[in-house]
């Protein structure tokens, strides 16, 4: 048996190979490498074999590849090879799983054997800086590095890369722990092998051998068996008494030369077989006995020794010699059948520390998603507990600010505002980090209009910079698009985390904000975004760390600025979730410059329809007509008596006609269900019974009035579950009045629209020209344009299905266009498709009988073919 086995790897891959192969001790493995080509021209079967020749005493050479080794080549067992061709190279140090999901997500995997000589890499490949670039950017959402642990200088060979392809990158560090269990599998299942292969062997012999051996076939097979090393020693002392029939028979296990217990049949063992000097006294392979009727054998194991075997007085002496033969052919097979068994134990006992340790990781890491979130959970609730009284504050605050008040109170009631409004920020900014670090702040896809944020923006701030005696400028390239699609709320909320943070550190001087264009490629548009002031700036040995949470430029700024530290942690943040990079350059006393760019959609409204939100674009065109408040009846559910008080200060200045109150969902419920109001506005979290039961209750029980949610809970989860029970809408605490009667002024208009309508003739009898079929003439031309191109693309989808096979599949994609149609039908005025919409959507949720939600289907369609047909002038 050859006493090592060859691993044959990449030379990306060579130095965490032989790592592993001395921290975990494998003397028996040798390993090289053949170059990385990466299949540019593959490795042929010559270069293999002279390179096989560095491993000439290693066999079998197992040949770890990706596209580096030929087709031609490929296959177990060729001149001794045993080849591991794998799809991704990167599947030698990491788990396929963890590898296919990176690669899943658009991401370009690195490892330091590659980065250490990535210029040389770039040339082979036949990339100039310029077609690299742009190579990774048409192809690569960001870069991925499978830090092994073992290179200090990778991150920053990482950096330069990243520099050099103007790339965004991540690392992640790995170790060596995949890798150590990889090559500990091959080499036990080889360790394994060439004990079967080797008892194999010995087995044929015997085979061979006279027909006195063949009596002894069977217990060879017991022995080859065997698992514990007790049990091998049982079966070698049956074996013997029945093959010798001595009078005395011991065996003494043996190991790193020291003897154990010994194991004997004899009531009177000789003190000669368990002493050490026999061990030592022993040079050939045996000895006779004292008595000359008898011999001591070595069971030895690849030439080690791993017992002594004493027989005395045997049966038949006149063929001792013969039996010594014999004896000694056995022994070799027991030899075996105890190193195996100790191997055996040695492997099982590895397995189980790595089971034991795998199974410690897992708990480790169900326990840090467990922490995780309920770090997200305990932020989201104090959160909740905080923005409630904080609600009240503010809403009293605006109540005394629009009462008759002397200068002195009106000045207090300021500083209250703007004290609460701050503490309102920092409340927002926790927020905001517990969701990106949860995974669950979602990013919008709708139209951008880069001008009029800048605009507000500007708007926002100019008076704060003016009355620090600061100038704000901004500035937009020409070249900029106007309208992009992306996420306006985000993008306004990063340039003004960066501005307000220079007018916070500037002193003389401005802030002055700049956008250009980097790029446009295809559908894509990259702009990039300058914010800079003229302030104290940072210091160098900050600039690593200013992005970090709860990180200022030292700690007398905190002091003497204010602020969380969140600011800038929550830019980079929504950044690199937008796909872009930030970077800063700063000079302490001359002030900050942060630049940071982000890829959008380009605008086109026949592809991009199918992204936006149909609702927001409504929301955003249609004005708010407050005289809809003055005649309506509402009710609010609210448990904190302060907040109650400021609704009814509120929505009693605009005039409604009559506000109800109740104070748990068991009220609301009972309230709502007897009095019928026009509108229901719903707190979620309130005693006795929540908000999200009473909805679904007032829903169960046919209440067909609007619900808006008001919370102080600001978790996306709360939000998609209030929209998906039924309600319209969802306002979070504190309110923003101006904001909240805008929502509920439109709603309880559109609401009234749809009572005055009358109700539209059976489809399949009736094809007169039907008002409820044609979109309302007040709706804005692009909004109408909007609506009949998405119209059509949901129409396309839904013909598609032909029958309950092709139904089933789709019906996720069904209930969504059924939702979006519930949402927007309305606004439009075409009531038969609201309606339609509504009962297919609550037929999905409540898992209906296939067959009727199959007719419901086809009834959709046949509606949004007839007001295609209606609105042809529109298409």
């Amino acid at each position: 048996m050859n006493k090592k086995i060859g691993l044959m790897v990449c030379e990306h891959y060579i130095k965490e190979t032989r790592r592993v192969i001395d921290e975990i001790g494998l003397g028996n493995v040798s390993c090289t490498f053949f170059p990385a080509r990466c299949g540019r021209p593959p490795i042929t079967n010559d270069e293999i074999n002279e390179i096989s020749g560095l491993l000439s005493s290693a066999s079998p050479i197992h040949v770890f590849s990706g596209s580096c080794i030929g087709k031609g080549i490929s296959g177990n067992g060729n001149n001794g090879f045993v080849f591991h061709p794998m799809e991704q190279c990167s599947y030698y140090v990491a788990s396929r799983f963890m590898v296919d999901h990176l690669l899943g997500q658009g991401s370009y995997l690195l490892t330091p054997g590659w980065l250490e000589r990535w210029p040389v890499h770039l040339k082979k490949m036949g990339f100039s800086k310029e077609t690299a670039r742009d190579f990774f950017k048409e192809n690569i959402h960001n870069l991925v590095l499978l830090d092994t642990l073992g290179n200090p200088e990778v991150k920053e060979q990482f950096s330069e890369f990243k520099k050099y392809i103007d790339l965004p990158g991540t690392i992640i560090p790995l170790g060596l722990d995949y890798l150590s269990y990889f090559i500990k599998n091959i080499v036990q299942n080889w360790q394994m092998q060439s004990v079967t292969h080797e008892i194999e062997n010995e087995k044929r012999m015997a085979q061979k051998r006279t027909s006195e051996y063949a009596m002894t076939m069977d217990l060879f097979n017991i022995l080859a068996r065997s698992t514990t090393e007790l049990e091998a020693i049982q079966n070698i002392i049956d074996l013997f008494k029945m093959l010798f029939a001595p009078q005395t028979l011991a065996y003494v296990p043996v190991r790193d030369g020291k003897p154990g217990k010994a194991v004997t049949l004899s009531s009177n063992p000789s003190q000669q077989v368990v002493s050490e000097e026999y061990i030592t006294k022993i040079e050939s392979e045996y000895l006779w006995t004292s008595s000359g009727n008898g011999f001591l054998i070595k069971v030895t194991d690849r030439n080690d020794i791993v017992g002594l075997l004493f027989l005395d007085e045997i049966a038949f002496p006149e063929y001792k010699d013969h039996y010594l033969n014999l004896a000694l052919t056995i022994g070799r097979v027991c030899g075996l059948s105890i190193g195996n068994a100790r191997r055996y134990q040695e492997i099982t006992n590895q397995k189980d520390q790595l089971a034991s340790a795998l199974k410690e990781l897992e708990v480790a890491k169900e326990d840090a998603e467990s922490a995780n979130h309920a770090k997200s959970e305990f932020l989201a609730r104090m959160s909740h507990e905080i923005r409630t009284p904080m609600a009240g504050i503010i809403g009293m605050a605006d109540l005394l600010k629009t009462s008759k008040l002397g200068k002195k109170e009106t000045a207090y009631a300021g500083v209250i505002h703007s004290s609460a409004a701050f503490l309102l920020t920092i409340i927002n900014d926790i927020m905001d980090v517990s969701k990106i670090e949860a995974g669950k702040l979602t990013l919008e896809s709708t139209i951008v209009n880069i001008h009029q944020e800048i605009k507000a923006v500007k708007e926002m701030l100019i008076f704060h910079a003016r009355s620090r005696g600061l100038g704000f400028s901004t500035h937009i390239d020409p070249q900029v698009p106007n309208l992009v699609v992306g996420d306006p709320v985000r993008l306004k909320q990063i340039i003004i985390n960066l501005a307000s943070n220079g007018i916070k550190f500037t002193n003389k001087g401005g802030v002055s904000i700049h956008v250009n264009t980097e790029w446009k490629r295809g559908e894509k548009v990259k702009l990039g975004f300058v914010v800079e002031d003229t302030g104290i700036g940072i210091a160098d040995h900050k600039l690593e760390s200013i992005f970090e949470a709860f990180s200022q430029g030292d700690l007398s700024t905190t002091r003497k600025y204010g602020g969380s530290g969140l600011g800038l942690n929550i830019a980079k943040k929504l950044v690199n979730l937008m796909d872009g990079d930030i970077e800063v350059e700063s000079r302490p006393g001359r002030g900050t410059r942060f630049r940071f760019t982000i890829e959008f959609q380009k605008y086109c409204p026949e592809k991009t329809v199918g992204h936006l939100d149909y609702k927001k674009i409504v929301d955003s065109l249609i004005e708010p007509e407050y005289e809809q408040l003055r005649d309506a009846r509402i009710l609010l559910a609210e448990d904190n008596p302060v907040n109650r008080e400021v609704f009814r200060e509120q929505l009693g200045n605009r005039g409604i006609a009559a506000l109800l109150i109740a104070k748990n969902g068991k009220e609301a419920v009972e309230l709502a269900l007897e009095e019928k109001p026009d509108l229901v506005l719903m707190d979620i979290r309130m005693p006795v019974q929540d908000g999200f039961s009473a909805i679904k209750e007032l829903k169960a029980n046919d209440y067909s009035g609007p619900i808006v949610v008001i919370s102080a809970s600001g978790v996306e989860d709360d939000v998609s579950k209030c929209l998906h029970l039924g309600a319209v809408d969802y306002i979070t605490k504190p309110v923003d009045f101006k904001l909240f009667f805008h929502k509920i002024a439109g709603i309880l208009g559109a609401t009234r629209q749809k009572l005055k309508q009358k109700a539209p003739p059976p489809l399949d009898i009736v094809e007169t020209k039907d008002k409820s079929y044609l979109i309302k003439e007040d709706c804005p031309p692009r909004v109408r344009s909007v609506f009949i191109s998405e119209t059509q693309s949901r129409l396309d989808k839904l013909k598609k299905i032909r029958g309950l096979e092709s139904m089933v599949p789709e019906l996720e994609v069904v209930e969504k266009i059924a939702h979006e149609y519930r949402g927007n039908a309305g606004l439009m005025g075409l009531f038969p498709l609201e309606s339609t919409a509504v009962e297919l959507e609550e037929s999905i949720r409540d898992n209906l009988d296939k067959e009727e939600i199959f007719l419901q289907i086809k009834k959709i369609v046949r509606i949004l073919e007839r007001i295609l047909k209606e609105n042809q002038h529109e298409i």
